[in-house]
This record gives structure tokens, C-alpha cells and sequence, in this order.
């Protein structure tokens, strides 16, 4: 059967590749030689061992030929995000607040309105006056709320000599 590989193919196929035509190749082999002539699966397949050399035998028939004409791409997955919604508290309990302050951007209802306090249409809690954040649990109706507790009334000088006094001392001035 050996010999009927064409001659520049015989010299290049080692021992191994030999055992391995004859393992696989024996239908193709068989039927070369009683046609009298190779067909293009068996030129193909005896070029592939020529160039596996003498590791080609591990390889099988099928696994040998290369089908694809171009590297297919891989698929990636989880490769979107979403931008962050920077949710939370954001003055907690004993803060000072202004009007329009957002004391917390929550998704749903974790925390409930008190006094003096708004929501928006997305559950942000909002100050509507000035004053103190103020935390508190209600039993009865088992709900966190927060609300804002008034500034006690002073005159608005003694008030602004205060605030100078408190920025003086964050800002370590004389």
C-alpha cells in the first residue's frame, strides 16, 4: 500500500506517519489502488502526514484538517455598566441644614418624611426649612423617618456673629 504514495511524499513521511496511513488511510489506500489513481481527500490527507513528520501519529483524520479560512472572533459578556447613582445618607442626625438641602437619595421608601421635610418624585428626601437633621423610628407604624428639627429664634446678628466665630476656628484664622 506504501507504495503507492507518490515519491516526493514517501521520502518525507517518517516511519510513524507510514503506520499512521495505514491505520487511517487503509479505505483510501485500498481504493487508490483499485482505481488506479488518487483522489483529492487522499493527496490531502498524505501531504498532512508529510508535514506532521514523525509526532503526526497522536493527531487523528479528523482533527489534522484545517476547515475554517479565518480565525473565528471570540464572544465577551458583562461588558456594560451603568453609571453610579451616588445613593445614601448625606446629612446625618445633628447636621445643620438650609432649604433645598438632600439629606438622602434612596431607591423606594427605606426612609419616610418627617417635619419639615420634602420628597421627590424619586424618594429623595429633601429640607424645607432651616435647622437640625433629625433621625427617628416609629414603632406604631415599625418606619424610619427623618425630619428637621428648627433653629431656635435669635436675632440674625447674634446668629452671623456665631457662624463667623465657627468659620474662624475651621479655617485657623486670628
Amino acid at each position: 500500500m506504501l507504495t503507492a504514495l507518490p515519491g516526493r511524499l514517501a521520502r518525507r513521511c517518517g516511519p510513524l506517519c507510514r503506520q499512521q496511513v495505514l491505520l487511517f488511510g487503509e479505505a483510501d489506500t485500498a481504493s487508490a489502488q483499485f482505481s488506479g489513481g488518487y483522489n483529492h481527500s487522499q493527496i490531502r490527507w498524505y501531504a498532512i502526514c508529510a508535514l506532521l513528520g514523525p509526532h503526526g501519529w497522536s493527531y487523528s483524520r479528523s482533527a489534522a484538517l484545517r476547515r475554517a479560512s479565518k480565525k473565528q472572533g471570540g464572544s465577551t459578556q458583562n461588558t456594560k455598566d451603568s453609571n453610579p447613582k451616588m445613593l445614601g445618607i448625606k446629612l446625618y442626625g445633628g447636621q445643620h441644614c438650609i432649604p433645598g438641602n438632600i439629606i438622602v437619595r434612596q431607591r423606594g421608601t427605606e426612609y419616610h418624611p418627617g417635619a419639615n421635610v420634602g420628597m421627590g418624585r424619586d424618594h429623595t428626601i429633601y429640607a424645607l426649612t432651616e435647622g437640625y437633621v433629625k433621625f427617628a423610628y416609629n414603632k406604631l407604624k415599625k418606619r424610619r423617618t427623618i425630619g428637621v428639627q428648627l433653629l431656635p429664634q435669635q436675632p440674625a446678628q447674634q446668629l452671623r456673629q456665631e457662624q463667623t466665630a465657627l468659620r474662624q476656628i475651621r479655617l485657623q484664622l486670628p
